[in-house]
């Protein structure tokens, strides 16, 4: 399968268009990438889907236990950098056209009476929220957009000497 050398832990890609200076030296991001202009800031968090519905190209091989004390801590250690960050708004993945469910079970979750699940959604979006005091979450998903035909791994991999790609060992 493609790209099955791939870890999975609890990680996530932080990725900042414009970031203050004081900032990207507490992240440690090289002052060469050229972050440190003036202007709005931009925050995009990136992360596997924690508990996999099915709904994906990608299939993952391994299950992660988000609620594993060890995952817990990872989950605070990243909370804590985006708090750090204090985000004036939170968007999440998740359709524009149920941002009414986003809010019901939001709000629901700041008074204490929506546990949640697994899904990254909760355990990020809506535990940063609290912790920042955001009475609102946005929803911003959309349906995916191919541009051009799709691809067969293994085909390109082959034509493009990236065999070692698909190599399992």
């Amino acid at each position: 399968m493609f790209c099955t050398k791939a870890v999975f832990g609890l990680t996530a890609i932080l990725y900042s268009v414009v970031i203050s200076d004081a900032y990207a030296e507490q992240l440690e991001i090289p002052a060469s990438l050229g972050l440190e202009q003036q202007g709005a800031k931009l925050l995009i968090l990136g992360t596997f889907h924690f508990k996999d519905a099915g709904l994906d190209g990608y299939k993952p091989q391994h299950e992660v236990d988000i609620f594993a004390p060890e995952r817990q801590q990872e989950l605070n250690d990243i909370l804590d950098r985006l708090e750090a960050y204090a985000p004036t708004r939170i968007a999440v993945e998740m359709n524009r056209s149920r941002q009414d469910v986003l809010d019901e079970r939001y709000s629901r979750y700041l008074d204490g009476e929506f546990k949640l699940s697994s899904n990254e959604i909760y355990q990020l979006g809506f535990r940063l929220g609290k912790r920042l005091g955001h009475k609102q979450l946005y929803a911003v998903d959309a349906q995916a957009r191919h541009y051009e035909p799709r691809v067969d791994p293994a085909e390109f991999a082959q034509q493009n000497s990236q065999q070692w790609l698909l190599d399992d060992s």
